[in-house]
């Protein structure tokens, strides 16, 4: 279309900042006519990015109720002062380019005013700038020691996500030298600052005794944090925990509410687990091949391979649609036909 070309060619554009606060102003006003409300929001990277952190930490010399209006009005009215030097606007005028906020949406302008804040050692725009640099987003180039650098600063001045992205850097060695003892500390503060992707981290390496003693207790404990505070890949572990009885008492019931949320959440492993629980009747669980068709379906259309095959098989088996099971997609529904045919030629 050509409002989507429009935007393309914007985004492309290389960010002049001679120009006068006056020709963005103008240009915010322009794109603000054109669609009253933008609700696009930036791509960050999941690998390092907390999933359920909502909060931004404000900043001390940003007084709070103009910093709220302002964003309300969008990019012309953080302009003048980003231009005059003032690293909040900067930060503010960076996220409404990120996400469009009155004015066209450009990540190549974004990273530079992120830049611009973090060199004068704005906390939450060093970790904003930090993610791009790692996931190449709006930069020239990744730069995955500067941005272990960014996150690091961050994390020292108290930011929560910064801490939680440090600390994987640290424990995966990116970007820095691998150092599991830092990355449990950076994962602890986050944690206990209510991070719940930190909380599930810990839950995972207190399991297996990666960079910690082995500690089943502390594994449940932090899991169920991670659960408190509504993290969905979490919900699915403690489920299945519940189910197998590992570090906690048997208790389906328990068990099969934390799958049932977590798939109401849009967790496709948890999808595919109840898939398998009601196709085979585990754990007391009646059998209902209608609920495992319909689990099976949902993790599937996520791209779960597990659940692919197990669709197919299903379209294979109860319905004897090679057709259905080849709209499945994929080596799932290939692998599930090569069964079907040497069960048959096995018969």
């Amino acid at each position: 279309s050509s409002s989507s070309s429009s935007s393309s060619s914007d985004s492309s554009e290389e960010y002049d900042p001679k120009k006068t606060s006056q020709q963005y102003r103008q240009r915010g006003w322009e794109a603000a006519s054109k669609r009253l409300e933008v609700t696009s929001k930036k791509k960050r990277s999941d690998e390092i990015k907390a999933e359920d952190v909502e909060q931004e930490q404000a900043e001390a010399n940003a007084p709070t109720k103009k910093k709220k209006k302002k964003r309300q009005h969008g990019a012309d009215h953080w302009m003048e002062e980003a231009e005059d030097g003032d690293a909040t606007a900067q930060y503010e005028l960076a996220l409404c380019f990120s996400t469009g906020k009155g004015c066209q949406q450009n990540e190549n302008r974004s990273s530079f005013w992120f830049e611009k804040a973090a060199k004068q050692g704005h906390v939450k725009a060093s970790y904003e700038f930090g993610l791009r640099l790692f996931s190449g987003i709006g930069v020239k180039k990744i730069d995955k020691v500067k941005a272990s650098e960014l996150f690091k600063h961050a994390a020292e001045e108290g930011d929560v996500d910064a801490s939680l992205a440090y600390g994987w850097c640290l424990f995966n060695g990116l970007g820095c030298p691998r150092n599991k003892v830092e990355a449990i500390r950076a994962y602890t503060f986050a944690a206990s600052r209510g991070s719940a992707k930190a909380n599930r981290n810990l839950a995972i390496m207190y399991e297996s005794g990666d960079g910690v003693p082995q500690d089943n207790s502390k594994a449940i404990h932090f899991l169920r944090e991670a659960v408190k505070l509504g993290d969905r890949p979490a919900h699915t572990i403690l489920g299945l925990k519940y189910f197998k009885a590992q570090g906690v008492e048997r208790d389906p019931q328990a068990g099969l509410e934390l799958l049932l949320e977590a798939s109401r959440m849009g967790d496709a492993e948890a999808q595919f687990k109840l898939g398998i629980l009601y196709s085979n009747a585990s754990y007391g669980l009646p059998s209902d091949p209608k609920k495992s068709l319909d689990f099976f379906r949902k993790a599937a259309s996520k791209d779960h391979p597990l659940a692919q095959y197990n669709l197919a098989i299903c379209w294979l088996d109860g319905l004897g649609s090679l057709t259905k099971a080849k709209r499945v997609g994929g080596r799932a529904a290939a692998a599930a036909a090569a069964a079907a045919a040497a069960a048959a030629a096995a018969a």
